[in-house]
C-alpha cells in the first residue's frame, strides 16, 4: 500500500511491484504446504465463500470511504475544526442504523 502512494516514483513502482509479487508467493506457498495459515482452496472450490468475502470487501470499502469523506467534507466545506471532524463508531452506527429504519430511532 505504501508503494501507491509514492506511485509516480520509480520507487514506488519497485514497491508496488514488490508487493503484487510477495501475495503471489504467499498464494504458492498457502497453495503447496501441507498445514496452510490459510486455505486457499476455499477460494477455488466454493463459489459462495469466495462471492461472500468479495462482498464484504465491497461493504467495508465503501464504509471506510464514507467515513473518511464525511470528515474531509465537515473540515473543508463546512469548516469544522479537525479534533470534531473525528468519526465517531456510535454516531455512525447510529447514523446507519437511523437510516436502515427509515426514520424511526434504533435505539
Amino acid at each position: 500500500m505504501y508503494g501507491f502512494s509514492l506511485l509516480p516514483a520509480l520507487f514506488g513502482k519497485g514497491l508496488t511491484l514488490a508487493g503484487v509479487a510477495g501475495a503471489v508467493l504467499f498464494v504458492q506457498w498457502e497453495r503447496k504446504t501441507a498445514s496452510p495459515l490459510m486455505n486457499m482452496n476455499l477460494f477455488i472450490q466454493n463459489a459462495t465463500f469466495t462471492f461472500s468475502n468479495l462482498a464484504a470487501l465491497i461493504h467495508y470499502s465503501a464504509t471506510f470511504a464514507v467515513t473518511f469523506l464525511l470528515s474531509l467534507y465537515l473540515q473543508y466545506i463546512k469548516g469544522f475544526f479537525p479534533p470534531a471532524c473525528r468519526p465517531d463508531p456510535c454516531f455512525t452506527a447510529r447514523g446507519h442504523g437511523d437510516f436502515f429504519s427509515f426514520g424511526r430511532p434504533a435505539f
